[in-house]
């Protein structure tokens, strides 16, 4: 998607990388270096990067999260469970954990449970935890 700026020519499209983003926000510099253009073209990939969207399925919890928010402000963050792929508990887990990772940032955890899925999906269900 970033060799062919494709992220770039549709920004009406919303991509959702799973699971905190996986490698992405952990090699985010890499990533945005590499291809034809080398560390020149670096900037413009990142901000392709930046228009990325991220869920907690089952990576809401206190290893992935401060790597994710640092690549991310939380703007384009929201809540995953993973259901139905998800062993018993774990989606209560990761609201637990978000829970006490945003306990000081309660307008990052609203973002993140709510307010980012309603930038996506306007009129998105309430969840049964608002």
């Amino acid at each position: 998607m970033l060799q062919f700026n494709t992220l770039a020519r549709y920004t009406r499209v919303k991509v959702i990388i799973p699971h905190a983003g996986g490698y992405v926000p952990y090699q985010a510099e890499r990533i945005a270096r590499s291809g034809p253009g080398g560390a020149a073209d670096g900037p413009q990939r990142m901000a392709q990067l930046k228009c990325l969207y991220f869920d907690t399925a089952m990576s809401g919890n206190m290893y992935p999260l401060p790597g994710l928010m640092a690549f991310t402000d939380g703007q384009n963050v929201t809540f995953g469970s993973d259901l139905p792929f998800a062993p018993n508990g774990s989606t209560k887990l990761t609201v637990n954990s978000l829970n006490d990772f945003f306990a000081a940032d309660p307008m990052t955890l609203w973002r993140i449970r709510r307010g980012n899925t309603l930038n996506l999906i306007p009129k998105a269900p309430t969840p049964a935890y608002s």
